[in-house]
C-alpha cells in the first residue's frame, strides 16, 4: 500500500471515498475530491443524516418507506476525513507520464467529477456515465431541487468534448463515451415521458404515488416488486423527473398535508 501515493475520487458515495480516506490515514497517501462535494461530506457525518432521509421520503409521499429506513453504517471517522485537496473543474493533476484534466458533472451527487486524459483519449467516468445501467439522482445526503436537470446538462456538455474510451466506476469499459451519453439522454427525455404520463388523469399525487405507476429497471419490474431500499431509490428518482418536469413548465408542485404532490400543468 506504500506505493500508492494518491487517490482521485470522482464523488463522495462510500463505495467511492470513504476506504481511500480511510488508507491515507493509515499511509499518508493523498486524497483529491471534488470541491462540489463539500457539502455533501459535511452531511453525511452530521448527525441528523438518517432522519433527514426519512423526512425526504415523507415529503415525497412515501411514509411507510421512511419508517422503514435503515440507518446508514459510516464507519470511523477517518473514513469521512477531508480530502488533502479539494479541486476544481478545469484543475490538471500531473501523474509525470499524462496529465488529467478535472471536468465536474453534478448529477449522481451534488459535486461528482470525471478525469479525462486527452493524450489518450480515456475518460475515468466514475458513475457518472455507466455502460449499463443508469445511475442514481435525487437521493443523497445533501437533497437539493433538480438534481436530474444537472445530470443531463453534465451529460450534454460530454457531448461538447471530444470523444474518448469510456472506464467506468462499475462495468466494462466502452469505447465511446459519446455513445454511451447520447443512450443516457435519450433514456431521460423517455423517463420524462413516462413520468408525465403517469402523472396525468389523476390530480395532485406524490412521487411516491407516481412511482407506484411506473416500471423499474431494465426488466420493467412493478413498484411493489421492489425492496424498501429499492423504493425508496425509485421515489426520489420519480421526485428528481417531476422537478425537471416543472423546470419545463409541463409540471407543477403543490403542498398537501405537508407532502410534496405534483400535477399537470
Amino acid at each position: 500500500m506504500q506505493d500508492v501515493r494518491r487517490f482521485l475520487v470522482t464523488h463522495v458515495h462510500g463505495d467511492h471515498y470513504s476506504l481511500a480516506s480511510r488508507v491515507r490515514s493509515i499511509t499518508g497517501a493523498e486524497t483529491y475530491l471534488g470541491e462540489g462535494e463539500r457539502q455533501s461530506l459535511r452531511a453525511i457525518t452530521e448527525a441528523d443524516i438518517d432522519e433527514r432521509m426519512r423526512q425526504a421520503l415523507r415529503d415525497a409521499g412515501a411514509q411507510t418507506l421512511a419508517d422503514s429506513w435503515e440507518p446508514h453504517e459510516l464507519g470511523t471517522p477517518d473514513s469521512w476525513a477531508d480530502p488533502s485537496a479539494w479541486i476544481k473543474d478545469g484543475h490538471e493533476i500531473d501523474l509525470g507520464n499524462r496529465t488529467l484534466l478535472t471536468v465536474t458533472t453534478p448529477g449522481h451527487t451534488l459535486g461528482h467529477c470525471i478525469f479525462v486524459d486527452p493524450s489518450t483519449a480515456l475518460t475515468f467516468t466514475g458513475d457518472h456515465v455507466l455502460p449499463r445501467i443508469t445511475p442514481s439522482v435525487g437521493f443523497e445526503a445533501f437533497i437539493r431541487d433538480n438534481p436530474l436537470r444537472d445530470y443531463i446538462r453534465s451529460l450534454q456538455r460530454l457531448l461538447t468534448r471530444p470523444d474518448t474510451r469510456l472506464l467506468p466506476a462499475h462495468g466494462d469499459p466502452c469505447d465511446s463515451t459519446h455513445a454511451r451519453v447520447s443512450e443516457l439522454l435519450a433514456h431521460h427525455e423517455s423517463r420524462l415521458a413516462e413520468t408525465l404520463a403517469a402523472a396525468a388523469g389523476a390530480g395532485p399525487s406524490t412521487p411516491f404515488e407516481i412511482a407506484a405507476r411506473l416500471t423499474w429497471t431494465r426488466r420493467r419490474r412493478s413498484f411493489t416488486a421492489l425492496g424498501p431500499n429499492d423504493a425508496s431509490l425509485a421515489t426520489m428518482e420519480t421526485r428528481a423527473h417531476l422537478e425537471a418536469l416543472c423546470d419545463r413548465l409541463l409540471v407543477h408542485k403543490v403542498s398537501t398535508d405537508a407532502r410534496d404532490a405534483y400535477a399537470v400543468a
